[in-house]
């Protein structure tokens, strides 16, 4: 495989991290706000 096809398989696994982790970020910042007000 080269180096092209490897980065598009790995591309939606990425995708899926970051968003998974977005949502963590979020829902924390958001937990924070709430304790803050």
């Amino acid at each position: 495989m080269n180096t092209v096809e490897k980065l598009v398989v790995s591309l939606p696994t990425v995708l899926a991290t970051i968003a998974i982790n977005l949502q963590i970020f979020m829902i924390l910042t958001g937990v924070v706000a709430t304790r803050l007000n």
